[in-house]
């Protein structure tokens, strides 16, 4: 089942791909000597003390239904993976959702690493479609840039957001842009050079999708 916010107007949804592989949260964090976690174990790590993230996207839509559908990152992608052996379940958590891909209006990448876009493109042999046929795909032009290079590419962006611009539905975000009445993408340049989180203010109320900007509950 998945897990709901509602802030003002809009329902914030999880939307659940695949779970991450455990490691030594040493390697993850190495300037946290062990002590310091004991108070956040339980929260922290995974039953058998690793750390495990999951890879996911929030949905954020108005409740009353009106107004358009936003997908905040899209998981890892389709899979299998080998430390579990399935697939991505992005696609079939939006179908419980009754959403399908053709629903969505906009799609925000928090941040170009494999685990964040891995849903945006699906390939027709050597043809590559969006997954999302009806959104604009909002990618910071910090991580455009700077994954553009040479240098600094990497399969995940080659194949899930370079072909975006050639599909004509890039938009590349400098700054903060408005995604629906009281919904914004936000810079947080530093996990990558454009990071960025969705705010959301509505009914007096305020809530951030943080994408990377914390790597753990604790």
């Amino acid at each position: 089942m998945s897990t709901s916010f509602r802030i003002g107007d809009y329902l914030i949804t999880v939307v659940d791909d695949h779970i991450g592989a455990a490691r030594d949260a040493a390697t993850v964090f190495p300037d946290v000597v062990p002590i310091e976690w004991d108070p956040y174990r339980e929260i922290a790590f995974n039953s058998e003390g690793g750390y495990q993230s999951q890879w996911r996207g929030h949905l954020v839509r108005r409740a009353d239904g009106t107004g358009p559908v936003i997908l905040v990152d899209t998981g890892m992608g389709p899979g299998p993976y080998e430390h579990t052996g399935r697939k991505g379940e992005l696609l079939d958590s939006l179908a419980a959702l009754n959403v399908s891909p053709a629903d969505i209006d906009a799609v925000v990448t928090t941040h170009c690493h494999g685990d964040h876009i891995g849903w945006n493109i699906t390939w027709d042999g050597e043809t590559p479609h969006a997954t999302f046929p009806s959104a604009a795909y909002h990618v910071a032009a910090n991580d455009l840039e700077h994954y553009s290079k040479p240098e600094n590419s990497n399969a995940a962006f080659g194949r899930n957001v370079a072909p975006l611009q050639g599909l004509g539905v890039l938009r590349p975000v400098r700054g903060e842009v408005e995604l629906a009445p009281g919904v914004k993408t936000l810079p947080t340049n530093g996990h990558t050079p454009g990071h960025q989180c969705v705010k959301i203010e509505s009914g007096g109320q305020v809530g951030v999708i943080t994408g990377d900007l914390f790597h753990n509950v604790a």
